[in-house]
């Protein structure tokens, strides 16, 4: 849905990328409830588990739908990295992953919070990780700091 409306608002280029959010979906509903939401280690593994995923899924997308450039900024690190001499997938795989891991992150938590704002009725049947409010929002705040320092990072490193 997100995709399709992208796609008449924005052009036709989020519209193959809709795999990536099917994709994205499956990993966090299974992992889920496979157990890997019931305490924040594993929480964050499943954030991990599911930009890998996504980016696997991405990457194809990427190199051989659009040549490896979407117009995304993170175009620019696949650009500088090919240009490194690095092959179009590696570097396509390498900017994505980045891009993918503070995405998922940061998303991911922020949907532990809407969660644990829910109305019981609507969460009862969920087995996901509680915590004490002022714990999560510190969760929140050390996911955010760790994906935004690992992209720092990785973009400085190149």
């Amino acid at each position: 849905m997100t995709n399709t409306t992208l796609g008449f608002l924005t052009g036709p280029i989020s519209l193959p990328f809709a795999a990536c959010n099917a994709v994205g979906a499956l990993v966090w509903g299974y992992g889920v409830r496979w157990g890997f939401g019931k305490t924040f280690p594993r929480f964050f593994l499943l954030s991990l588990l599911v930009a890998l995923a996504v980016t696997l899924m991405a990457v194809p997308i990427y190199v051989f739908v659009f040549g490896g450039a979407t117009g995304h900024f993170s175009d620019v690190m696949t650009a500088s990295l090919v240009g490194m001499g690095q092959r179009l997938g590696v570097a396509v795989f390498s900017s994505n992953i980045i891009v993918s891991l503070a995405d998922k992150i940061i998303s991911s938590f922020i949907a532990l919070a809407v969660i644990e704002a829910l109305p019981p009725a609507l969460t009862a049947h969920l087995d996901i990780v509680k915590a004490p409010k002022l714990q999560l929002v510190l969760w929140i705040a050390l996911a955010t700091v760790l994906a935004a320092g690992l992209a720092v990072f990785v973009t400085s490193a190149g």
